[in-house]
């Protein structure tokens, strides 16, 4: 990870360095997604190398609340069995 989103009261939502060296790391991929993630980059992501992999609603950086609210829940409920 090069950079990480933070929120805070006084500045909002920023880009900034991970806390320590361990958050700068190679995340290995398993092979069973990686097409997957292909289309998903193809299709989603914002152009150009600052581009967010995932962006909220107002094609901005997408909070975990709103995340959690508005696709986990839902993804949780089509899973159940």
């Amino acid at each position: 990870m090069e950079r990480q989103l933070m929120q805070f009261t006084s500045k909002g939502v920023v880009f900034t360095d991970p806390k320590s060296a361990a958050g700068k790391r190679t995340v290995v991929v398993p092979d069973l997604i990686v097409e997957d993630l292909r289309v998903h980059v193809k299709d989603f992501t914002q152009d150009g190398d600052k581009g967010l992999i995932s962006a909220g609603p107002d094609d901005g950086p997408l909070r975990s609340t709103s995340f959690s609210r508005r696709v986990w829940a839902q993804a949780l409920r089509y899973a159940a069995f």
